[in-house]
């Protein structure tokens, strides 16, 4: 097993619409990418941390996105600190990521840094495998191993501090559609996928987000 640290970058300097809503905004800075999980239907969901501006201001900058599906806005420590829960259509060249990783069997570890040019991720996986997705990198996209080890990184997610049963919850919330607006699942739905009773569904989901948004800000 090896661990590389990589920096990947695009021609253009963007990852997707919604990156280039930020890189054109004056007012946001994305920070990092928290989280990030590609679902079932192909969606993406995403925890970025971002600076600058409003709370009010960010939530319309997310509104305004075409493929962002639906959007949560949480202020952080300062007054120009946020968190953006983000679900969004996936574009290329992040869905051509997404498959290599997959389809290679390798992991990212979060967060994942963000540069003016690009992203700086940590990638583990077999040495053969992650030679090989290097080798079907699209040519659009520029990548250079920063760092390399033997064996895997450490824990860096957000999510690594949530209970096996939070996780459950989260991505049963997700699936269902009980982040999307207007809501598409209720507490029974997810308590019914979990095969538990609402009351516990409801402090799951309590617990999960309030850890997501506190340890993104180090509390």
């Amino acid at each position: 097993m090896r661990t590389v640290v990589v920096r990947v970058a695009t021609s253009n300097g963007v990852f997707n619409t919604l990156d280039r809503a930020f890189a054109a905004s004056e007012s946001f800075e994305r920070d990092q990418v928290l989280e990030m999980d590609w679902l079932s239907d192909g969606t993406v969901v995403a925890l970025y941390s971002v600076r600058g501006g409003s709370e009010t201001d960010l939530a319309a900058l997310l509104a305004d996105s075409e493929t962002v599906l639906h959007s949560d806005v949480f202020n952080g420590d300062g007054p120009e600190d946020h968190i953006a829960f983000v679900h969004l259509e996936t574009e290329s060249p992040v869905s051509e990521l997404l498959s290599l990783v997959d389809r290679n069997g390798l992991l990212i570890n979060r967060p994942i840094s963000l540069a003016g040019d690009g992203i700086e991720v940590y990638v583990t996986g077999a040495e053969g495998a992650i030679q090989t997705a290097m080798a079907e990198l699209p040519d659009d996209i520029d990548l250079h191993i920063e760092h390399a080890a033997s064996g895997p990184p450490t824990d860096r997610s957000v999510r690594s501090r949530l209970t096996d049963r939070q996780r459950e919850a989260i991505e049963a919330a997700i699936e269902l559609g009980y982040y999307r607006t207007p809501r598409e699942a209720t507490y029974e739905d997810i308590a019914s996928r979990l095969d538990c009773a609402p009351s516990t569904a409801n402090e799951l989901l309590r617990r999960a987000e309030s850890e997501l948004v506190t340890s993104a800000f180090g509390s």
